[in-house]
């Protein structure tokens, strides 16, 4: 299989969280920055939009970034649902498992373990 699936996905997934995080507190800069001085201060830490660097901004970029990392996990929880409807070990008590169907096991699960989020097949 080569490289684990956590560290095929590791890059990817931080990198997209950190971009996540920084458009987004950007963002919320940008909209905060024109709302009146109560409702900037209490959310931006700040009056208007200065470059300073706030817990509040801390604190949104580790928000957004969150939201972008659970993204990440949900769609790959989401590939990896369709492995579970498959069928690769008799699920009956009174199934003996012979050359027969040991053969059909292996065969399905060679098969989908080449997929990327083919974990379960590979574990079979």
């Amino acid at each position: 299989m080569g490289l684990s699936l956590k560290n095929q996905l590791k890059g990817n997934t931080t990198l997209e969280g950190i971009i996540y995080g920084l458009v987004g507190t950007a963002l919320v800069n940008v909209i905060f920055s024109f709302l009146p001085k109560f409702w900037a201060q209490l959310f931006l830490g700040k009056n208007a939009l200065e470059i300073s660097l706030t817990f509040q901004d801390v604190m949104w970029g580790t928000f957004f970034m969150a939201l972008a990392l659970l993204r990440a996990r949900s769609s790959e929880l989401k590939d990896m649902e369709h492995f579970k409807t498959k069928e690769y070990l008799p699920e009956s008590f009174e199934v003996i498992i012979d050359e027969e169907v040991l053969t059909e096991i292996i065969k399905k699960s060679k098969k989908d373990s080449k997929d990327k989020m083919g974990i379960l097949p590979y574990m079979v």
